[in-house]
């Protein structure tokens, strides 16, 4: 559009300097087509630097309007609910947990200590030799007990660990054979 602007302006100079020329003035001629062509080659000048700029500005008009279709197809409104508890509710959920985890350990403390008290060492003897005749002397073994402690303990202990390695010997040879075959 400025181009056809521009040209328009330069028939116009033309036209003036065709009517210039016809007045006859030689002298003031001169100088005005001086002028004129100055002023031409100035416009031809300004239409050649307006003719950059505008492509200049077309390229940018055009990037931004990329800009503008690739981000509105990016962007989305997104609404993010976030929840969160007060520092009291989260005091009292840890003090309800550590009073859980204080009730197992005495419960389990108790129950072991039940376990302890039912087998006693005496009847872990019983147990460990599995002794029949053992069973028909029962009221002995309270006597045995008495006289002898430390002896006695460490009788069910040996016993016990005797008991243990032929449980294991037991295990490894089912696994022996479960390999063989």
């Amino acid at each position: 559009m400025s181009e056809i602007l521009l040209q328009a302006i330069v028939e116009k100079l033309e036209a003036l300097e065709i009517a210039l020329l016809k007045q006859g003035n030689a002298g003031k001629d001169e100088e005005l087509k001086t002028a004129v062509k100055s002023f031409q080659s100035e416009f031809i000048k300004f239409s050649v630097t307006c003719n950059v700029n505008i492509e200049k500005m077309n390229k940018l008009s055009e990037e931004i309007h990329a800009l503008k279709v690739n981000s509105g197809n990016s962007t989305q409104n997104q609404v993010k609910h976030i929840h969160h508890f007060h520092k009291q509710v989260w005091l009292s959920v840890s003090l309800f947990i550590i009073s859980l985890l204080l009730a197992y350990g005495w419960i389990n403390c108790s129950n072991e200590k039940k376990s302890f008290e039912a087998n006693d060492i005496k009847y872990r003897f019983w147990k460990a030799n599995g002794n029949s005749h053992l069973l028909k002397i029962v009221y002995y073994t309270d006597s045995l007990y008495n006289l002898d402690k430390n002896n006695f303990i460490q009788q069910v202990v040996r016993s016990e660990r005797n008991i243990a390695k032929q449980e294991k010997m037991h295990r490894l040879a089912g696994e022996k054979e479960k390999e063989i075959r």
